[in-house]
């Protein structure tokens, strides 16, 4: 017996249900895209954001301006001008020297009214520079994007050097030389008043430069360019130099040993005139033949001493001077010995018939003459620069108007005491008139004087 079956029926997916699954996986797959790549730009902006915070720029200059620093380029970043003297090798120098072996750290400190961050940088506790960072949006943008915006160094000028030198030489400080204007002292001998133009006798000059960075670098060098050798003595923080001795040569000191007898002949009446002439020439010549010697007694012999030669000087290969002292022994027809002194600077000069005295005289040639450079301040501006000699009497100081209120109270000189603190001192108070009025015994050294107002 057959049995009869119905046959199924397949059911096809409706439409609304495809369109429904793929829509689905869509959204699916745009969310998961629209998600990453917010997570991307989120990360992004985190990262800016990070970046743009102070505390990471900061580190960053730091790290590249201070944990090795160049100071050379940090003194071109601050802007710092040169001085006559000193540059950014000079600055590098005075950094490493203050700082030495010391760690560098950074604090922050106020920066005003300006929006930005600023920065001290010290070590230990000393600052030496500082750092300024701003927002380069100028607050305009959602980020900040900090940036340098400049460099301060803390430089003090405060290096002063002293140079003991003489005329004809030239005293170099970092390479730059000195003029006139840094002579604080000079001196010379009385032998300057009985020497012929173009001629100089002992003289030195005493150079004196403050408002330096580090101390400094110092070449002297002679007329031909050659430099000298130094020495530096650190009480006084001075450099000096010696000149190369000059020594009495044989034919000069037979010509003052001949011209010293020459002259006790004369004065004895022993000679003429025109044997006299032979060795003294000139001036020297004048003076002697007008001496009256007259008043010479007869004698049966004469006898000179030994001659000592001192103070000698050659000032040029064809002049020089020197102190005679020498004892001439007459024995007078009686029997008895009359002793003569001859004590006289005499200056030769060497002509073509050989080295004659053109000068002579019996004052103290060796006496030193000594100015110093006095310069006096009014509100910090130099109200006079004038070289005086050290052993004057009687000054005459630059009268200044007093301000309203206050009274002018006299000169005073600066000092800094052991806590490195200014002190002023009255040096000097000067009648109306300016005068000042100074001991017998009083030798005045150069110095710089500042009128005071109370």
């Amino acid at each position: 017996m057959l049995t009869k079956h119905k046959s199924k029926k397949l059911r096809r997916p409706k439409i609304h249900t495809i369109v429904f699954y793929a829509l689905y996986i869509v959204l699916i797959v745009v969310f998961f895209k629209g998600v990453n790549a917010l997570i991307t730009e989120l990360d992004k902006f985190l990262i800016k954001y990070e970046a743009s915070q102070p505390d990471v720029k900061t580190n960053e200059i730091f790290d590249k301006l201070f944990s090795d620093p160049d100071w050379e380029e940090i003194y071109e970043m601050a802007g710092i001008t040169d001085t006559v003297y000193d540059g950014k090798s000079s600055f590098a120098v005075y950094m490493k020297e203050m700082i030495g072996n010391t760690p560098l750290k950074y604090v922050e400190t106020s920066a005003g009214l300006s929006g930005g961050k600023k920065f001290f940088v010290r070590a230990d506790d000393m600052t030496v520079a500082s750092f300024s960072l701003i927002d380069s949006t100028d607050g305009k943008e959602t980020i900040p994007k900090w940036e340098l915006s400049s460099v301060e160094t803390w430089t003090t000028y405060e290096k002063d050097i002293t140079v003991y030198s003489y005329p004809d030489f030239t005293v170099y400080v970092n390479g730059i030389p000195l003029n006139d204007s840094h002579v604080i002292m000079s001196t010379q001998t009385r032998a300057e008043d009985y020497l012929p133009d173009g001629i100089h006798g002992q003289r030195s000059c005493c150079y004196y430069l403050d408002g330096l960075m580090i101390h400094p670098q110092i070449v002297i060098k002679d007329q031909k360019g050659v430099p000298v050798e130094l020495t530096y003595n650190e009480s006084t923080n001075s450099y000096s130099h010696t000149l190369e001795k000059n020594y009495l040569t044989s034919d000069q000191r037979k010509a003052f040993e001949d011209s010293s007898e020459i002259y006790g002949r004369y004065m004895i009446k022993n000679i003429k005139k025109s044997e006299l002439g032979n060795y003294f020439v000139d001036e020297s010549y004048n003076d002697i033949t007008k001496a009256n010697v007259d008043w010479m007694q007869s004698f049966t012999k004469y006898e000179f001493g030994n001659t000592l030669i001192t103070e000698y000087y050659g000032y040029t290969p064809s002049y020089c001077s020197a102190r005679i002292d020498r004892s001439l022994f007459v024995t007078r027809k009686n029997g008895t010995v009359k002793e003569y002194k001859i004590s006289s600077t005499f200056f030769l000069e060497k002509r073509s018939d050989g080295w004659k005295v053109v000068k002579m005289t019996n004052e103290n040639m060796s006496e030193i003459i000594t100015e110093v450079r006095i310069t006096f301040y009014s509100d910090d501006e130099i109200v006079q620069n004038e070289t005086i000699n050290a052993n004057v009497h009687e000054l005459y100081f630059p009268i200044i108007d007093s301000t309203e209120g206050k009274t002018f109270s006299g000169w005073f000189t600066k000092s800094l005491n052991d806590k490195g603190e200014t002190v002023m001192t009255l040096t000097f108070k000067p009648d109306e008139n300016g005068k000042v009025t100074l001991p017998d015994d009083y030798t005045l050294k150069p110095m710089k004087l500042y009128a005071v107002f109370e």
